[in-house]
């Protein structure tokens, strides 16, 4: 990669494979409590299926605060809309477990098709464009 290529400063950029780094290790426990969930559900396992959902609601609920430390030194602009997208999935994932929320922890985070990409994922895909991050 080329920094030339962002407008963001190299210390940026090493912050933001940080950030798409922890957003994507969320991003496949997410995926994978959602996949055992509906495992569970297939079986007619409710009980299991809703630890799930719980499990899933969970690793969005310690998000911000992972990227809390991490996101400190970004422009103000790109850090305010890092953390106002992560916050406000985990206001809709404390929700659900607060039993506030009766579809499950969705959060939009479910694509519309079978191979759509969820709001998680579109904003990793965001966060590397901005950023000029290679996979």
């Amino acid at each position: 990669m080329d920094s030339n290529d962002s407008v963001y400063s190299d210390k940026d950029i090493n912050v933001l494979r940080e950030v798409v780094q922890i957003l994507k290790n969320t991003a496949k426990k997410f995926g994978t409590f959602d996949y055992e969930g509906e495992v569970a559900l297939s079986k007619g396992d409710l009980k299991p299926f809703k630890k799930k959902q719980l499990a899933k609601a969970g690793v969005i609920v310690e998000l911000p605060s992972k990227l809390e430390n991490v996101i400190g030194g970004l422009p103000d602009e790109l850090k305010q809309e890092i953390q106002s997208e992560v916050r406000g999935f985990a206001v809709e994932a404390q929700k659900y477990i607060n039993g506030h929320s009766f579809l499950g922890v969705g959060l939009s985070l479910m694509g519309d098709e079978v191979n759509d990409k969820n709001d998680l994922e579109m904003l990793i895909d965001r966060i590397m464009f901005l950023g000029n991050i290679d996979q």
